[in-house]
């Protein structure tokens, strides 16, 4: 499990990364923060950080990897298949519900738990 987390994590940052350096991503869900404007709340969507620096300093770490991973098969492959994965508004919100849940430290991990399975039974 702690493989499929990472490799969906990578390719989350590697969509920001793309957005980042050319202003759009060819695969995954565009970055948006969560807005709350008079009443009106909007949803956020991409990769979660706690803040700007943590972000910008974790696309910097991973700037090479990305960049290599961009010239495989398997980069190619993920952008024809992309329109397929993200065809439906119940997983971009599924996706960045369950990263905003794992990566909350304050939660104990029974509380994470019993997120996730609540939100997989609705």
């Amino acid at each position: 499990m702690r493989f499929t987390e990472y490799v969906t994590r990578f390719v989350r940052l590697a969509s920001r990364y793309e957005e980042e350096t050319t202003g759009t991503t060819a695969f995954g869900f565009p970055s948006s923060p969560f807005t709350d404007n008079n009443g009106r709340s909007k949803l956020g969507s991409g990769i979660a950080f706690n803040d700007e620096a943590t972000c910008l300093k974790e696309l910097a770490a991973n700037a090479h990897r990305i960049e290599a991973w961009r010239k495989t098969n398997s980069y190619r492959y993920l952008v024809q298949v992309s329109t397929l994965l993200t065809s439906s508004l119940f997983v971009s919100f599924f996706n960045y519900m369950v990263c905003r849940i794992m990566e909350n430290t304050k939660l104990a991990v029974l509380s994470k738990a019993s997120m996730f399975f609540t939100s997989c039974s609705e």
